[in-house]
Formats: C-alpha cells, sequence, structure tokens
C-alpha cells in the first residue's frame, strides 16, 4: 500500500517518516535561510496490523506543486499534517489539500494529523479543526514526531480506513480467483477497465496475474482486506 505524507513547509513531514523508517530516504537541499528543504520526496517503509506500507512525503513549498502531484499520484491514502504551533502556515496547507484531493479525488481516505504536540505553543484538535473548517467528521490526532507521541495512531487509522474502502472490492475479487470474464462482467467493466483493476490489484500485491493464461492467483494480503 502506498501511503502520502503531505502538508505545508516544514510542518513536520520528512521527520515523521524518518520516525517510522530511519532509514528513510529524504530528497532534499538547504536553501538560503538554512532550512533543509524536500525537494524531491522521502520514501519510507512500515506495518501496520501486518500491512506493508510504503510512505511517500511531498515537498511542503507552494512551488512545487507539479512534484506533489506526481509524488501523490496512486496513493491509497493520506496523512495530512498541519503546523501545530504555526496557524499562518494554513492558509498553504489548505491549498496544498485541495491540489492532493484533485489528484486523487475527494474520497481517498484522509487522516489529519497536528504537528509538533511536544511545542508548548501547539494548537488542540479542535482549534485546528475550526480553523481549517474540517468538520466533525475529519479525524484528527496530535502527534510529535520528534518525541514518538503517538505517531503508530495515525497510520494505524490510515489502514482501518483502507481496508474499509478496498474491502467490497478485494473480496469480489477473491470470489472470481482465476476467473477473469467472470469478474469482467459481474463488475461490468470494459476489458481495459478490468485489466486497469487488476494491475491495480497486482501493485499492490494483492493478486499476482497469469498474463500468459489470462489468469489471476489471489495473494496473503487479501485477507487483510476480506477478515
Amino acid at each position: 500500500m502506498k501511503f502520502l505524507v503531505t502538508g505545508a513547509f516544514q510542518c513536520g513531514k520528512s521527520l515523521l517518516i524518518q520516525a517510522y523508517d530511519k532509514n528513510a530516504l529524504n530528497i532534499a537541499s538547504i536553501d538560503k535561510n538554512g532550512w533543509n528543504c524536500t525537494v524531491g520526496m522521502d520514501v519510507g517503509s512500515t506495518r501496520s496490523n501486518g500491512l506493508d506500507i510504503t510512505l511517500f512525503g511531498t515537498p511542503g513549498l507552494l512551488r512545487f506543486s507539479a512534484m506533489r502531484t506526481i509524488v501523490a499520484e496512486g496513493s491509497d491514502g493520506v496523512i495530512f499534517l498541519f503546523d501545530g504551533p504555526h496557524p499562518e502556515k494554513d492558509d498553504a496547507s489548505l491549498q496544498i489539500l485541495n491540489e492532493i484531493r484533485h489528484v486523487l479525488g475527494r474520497d481517498i481516505p484522509i487522516v489529519y494529523a497536528v504537528s509538533k504536540s511536544d511545542d508548548p505553543n501547539c494548537r488542540s484538535v479542535e482549534v485546528v479543526r475550526a480553523q481549517n473548517y474540517l468538520g466533525s467528521h475529519a479525524i484528527i490526532f496530535k502527534i510529535s514526531a520528534l518525541t514518538g507521541e503517538n505517531i503508530k495512531v495515525p497510520i494505524d487509522e490510515l489502514a482501518h480506513q483502507v481496508k474499509q474502502s478496498m474491502s467490497p472490492i478485494v473480496s469480489k475479487i477473491c470470489l472470481f480467483e482465476g476467473d477473469i470474464q467472470g469478474l469482467k462482467q459481474e463488475l461490468g467493466k470494459t476489458t481495459e477497465e478490468i485489466l486497469d483493476l487488476l494491475n491495480a490489484m497486482e501493485l499492490r500485491g494483492i493478486i499476482t496475474l497469469d498474463r500468459l493464461n489470462k489468469s489471476f492467483k489471489i495473494m496473503e494480503i487479501a485477507k487483510f482486506f476480506t477478515e
């Protein structure tokens, strides 16, 4: 599974991914003010309830919109960070949030996190919710990547949301293991659409395709979505 970690400049994205994976890759440079700025992406890996997750972090500067779009493509869920002590970054945060929703669709599973809870000036969850018009349905946690406080909670919640969103289609695919034509008819999809779906499931490790025999096999990870 591919989870996107995004938010405004210097809100703690890279630090959070490094908290999940000490060997995470960060493509960054030092700006004229001495800030370490992600200019490409962060890549790390972790697990949640047996699910293997690859974490991709985006640049936070608004001018890197094209790179954020590239990194975001194909994500299964999003951890979106608001900078807890710095409400002045909220306008940029909301621009990035709308950008990501445009790329991934408004139904993409999202978990929000208020970063830097170790800072005494960090805002509360409810203040961030109100200031950014997130609504009562938005799931928001307060975390500190620096101390490790609460960092496991958002990724576990996002894995749960992704499981709920993907469970119906994965369950259907499991019922038609090996029978591409039967699955195509059941879902009412064209040949191109069903192949796109199966390719996407193979990328996520849920199935393996036997292209020679026009069949597919269900992998062990599918149990995560069906149990």
